[in-house]
């Protein structure tokens, strides 16, 4: 998902790509927390491009990172203890939870869960 940030006019991509499909979903993810609706981003029509502030980019950059290390070690743990133990886990721990805590309550989730073994 390319973005211009606002402050430098510089454009910046986010990317989280889907392990099997190989499908870049980051405007999935933001879209789907309702972050092009709440001003967040916003869609120039005439450069075809969403905008957002450096601060807002850089948080989001972050937070896509922390995605990636939480299904990193889903993938890890799958294997060894079976991907249905596992969402079962993770599906516990993020019950509730905000969603800026989802990938470090899956992590702290799944180290504890595989401490436990």
């Amino acid at each position: 998902m390319d973005v211009r940030i606002n402050e430098t006019g510089k454009i910046e991509s986010l990317v989280i790509t889907d392990r099997s499909s190989g499908v870049n979903w980051a405007a999935d993810l933001v879209g789907n927390a309702g972050a092009f609706d709440d001003g967040q981003f916003v869609y120039d029509d005439d450069a075809e491009i969403r905008t957002c502030d450096q601060a807002t980019f850089d948080w989001w950059r972050d937070y896509i990172a922390a995605t990636e290390r939480a299904d990193d070690r889903v993938e890890d743990l799958a294997a060894e203890f079976g991907r249905n133990k596992i969402r079962d886990v993770v599906a516990s721990a993020c019950d509730g939870a905000e969603f800026s805590d989802i990938p470090s309550a899956t992590i702290a989730a799944l180290d504890e869960f595989a401490a436990a073994d």
